[in-house]
């Protein structure tokens, strides 16, 4: 319940903002989101990322793995 259960959620990039944080389409809902620390390559708009962690109103993101990929 609550933010935590969008952990391990796949969701979509909506746009790049200019400190380069990104909002992601969750569950239906936009998201403030960062990669997380050690993310090897960048995500764009249209792109799909897994969420590893929420911090506050923030998910954290890293590319998603290909098989999530649809």
């Amino acid at each position: 319940i609550g933010a935590s259960s969008r952990v391990d959620r796949p969701a979509r990039v909506g746009r790049a903002v200019p400190d380069g944080d990104r909002r992601i389409k969750l569950a239906g809902e936009t998201w403030s989101a960062r990669l997380a620390a050690g993310a090897t390559s960048t995500v764009g708009p249209g792109e799909e990322v897994r969420v590893i962690a929420i911090h506050g109103a923030t998910a954290i993101v890293a590319p998603a793995p290909t098989s999530d990929v649809q």
